[in-house]
């Protein structure tokens, strides 16, 4: 990203905040849950920005991982651990 904007120490938050709420909704080690949460996040996020403004877009995707880690912890395809 360094050509295309000016380098800063969070050049790669915007980025590293969707890896994150991606792998969290689809299930750690999981890769199926990843294709399918990166297309939940990816529809869900492109329809609140076009409509709204990013800033809420991000916000939707992050209220997206708090419901999906309130109704099932291990994530959408993740199996849940015995401890």
């Amino acid at each position: 990203m360094a050509p295309v904007v000016r380098i800063s120490p969070f050049m790669g938050q915007p980025i590293i905040i969707t890896a994150f709420v991606v792998i969290i909704l689809g299930g750690i080690g999981s890769m199926e849950g990843a294709i399918i949460a990166a297309v939940l996040y990816s529809t869900l996020f492109t329809f609140v920005a076009s409509y709204f403004d990013s800033t809420i877009a991000t916000i939707a995707g992050l209220c997206l991982m708090l419901l999906v880690l309130i109704v099932k912890p291990s994530g959408l395809m993740g199996k849940a651990q015995k401890v």
